[in-house]
């Protein structure tokens, strides 16, 4: 591959990157099998074990710290999980890296760019997790693998590459795995329709529309053990909280719960907000209770979502196609890319002549996961010091 000959033809400091859309064009496992062997190439030059002098690697030294020292643009993990979901990407890969290390993460704040750099040469920080990976304004650098964007990892250049070669491994395993798909599908922003419209009618309804719904929210979340503003967000898509809203195809209510499945659940009044809200929120939790133990979250949760817009028989079948097709039945990110075309594939039955459906449970799931983490951000409250601790109990 062109990155092993680059660096058998260069010196051992070379700041190389991997070529990820080469790779990705590449089977799995003869790519992963040739980054392997880049790494054992690496391996004597790479100061892994203690040098002639007796002194410690980098990679020692952070495990005997116990703490890996990140740069994000976010001081904080609450910051981090409250941010915009390509920064809590990028906490989220730091905190599994360091979890691989056995050693906790610990993060600092600074702006992208010279300042960043700066600290990363002068060894303040261990890496930059988010950097651009191609810029070191006059710096000493080397450019992990990029991960998103022309974005990556960036470390400080010097003879001791322990770090660097540890950093390879670590995403070339996650590609390996297709863990780093899938975490690039958790925290994607997917656009909404017209988002500064958006962001202002949201802010809006929630100062003037949530506050008299919360309480049920909470209560319903409390009954069923699920976030109360999941369900809000998924109130927000059926209804834009409001109470007496009908469709077009004569579902009503908070929650547009559908005439017979309000009698399942036992709703007289679909346009009571506490009815309304209290039936979907067990009808979610069923759906939940039906996925498959093996499905972790949060991906099971997306699954229930769709399970709750289309049904879950149509999931089921989805799952299998994926799995007919060699992919992981268990990955909301591979269920999402066979969704939209189960509305062409013929032999699948009649519940899939209805054009559109499919693609209609993608987007519902997507806007739900933006209204969600848009109520998350809004209702955690924000701080200024470092830590260490997980994110807001509610999230997903």
């Amino acid at each position: 591959m062109n990155f092993i000959k680059k660096f058998i033809h260069s010196s051992p400091t070379m700041a190389d990157r991997l070529p990820t859309r080469e790779l990705r064009a590449e089977p799995e496992k003869s790519w992963y099998v040739q980054c392997l062997i880049f790494l054992v190439l690496l391996l004597p030059f790479s100061g892994w074990t203690q040098s002639a002098t007796g002194s410690q690697s980098h990679l020692e030294k952070i495990r005997q710290r116990g703490e890996l020292r990140v740069i994000t643009r976010f001081g904080s993990m609450t910051h981090c999980e409250t941010a915009a979901g390509t920064a809590r990407l990028d906490c989220e890969l730091a905190r599994l890296f360091a979890r691989r290390l056995g050693v906790e993460a610990r993060f600092f704040v600074a702006e992208p760019g010279f300042r960043t750099n700066r600290m990363v040469a002068g060894n303040q920080a261990d890496l930059a997790a988010g950097a651009f990976a191609d810029v070191s304004n006059g710096f000493p650098l080397r450019f992990g693998p990029v991960y998103r964007r022309g974005v990556g990892w960036v470390l400080p250049m010097n003879e001791d590459v322990s770090l660097y070669v540890e950093v390879q491994r670590f995403f070339a395993e996650l590609r390996a795995t297709r863990r780093l798909e899938q975490l690039l599908d958790r925290y994607a922003e997917y656009p909404l329709p017209e988002p500064d419209q958006f962001a202002s009618e949201l802010g809006r309804d929630f100062k003037k529309r949530l506050p008299g719904l919360k309480h049920w929210f909470v209560r319903a979340g409390r009954h069923h053990a699920l976030d109360w503003r999941l369900l809000a967000a998924i109130a927000y898509q059926e209804s834009r909280w409001q109470k007496q809203a009908v469709s077009p195809e004569g579902v009503r209510g908070l929650m547009m719960l559908t005439q017979t499945t309000a009698r399942e659940l036992g709703v007289r009044d679909r346009t009571d907000p506490a009815s309304s809200i209290m039936g979907a929120a067990e009808y979610l939790r069923r759906t939940l209770d039906n996925i498959p133990a093996e499905i972790a979250d949060p991906d099971r949760t997306w699954y229930a979502l769709a399970a709750y817009n289309l049904g879950y028989t149509h999931i089921e079948r989805a799952r299998q196609l994926v799995r007919r097709k060699g992919g992981n039945p268990d990955m909301w990110v591979e269920i999402r890319k066979v969704l939209p075309r189960m509305n062409r594939l013929p032999g699948l039955g009649r519940a899939y002549k209805k054009p559109h459906r499919g693609t209609v449970a993608v987007e519902y799931v997507d806007r739900i996961r933006q209204y969600y983490h848009h109520l998350v951000g809004m209702t955690t409250p924000k701080t200024d010091s470092l830590t260490n601790g997980p994110a807001d109990s509610g999230s997903v």
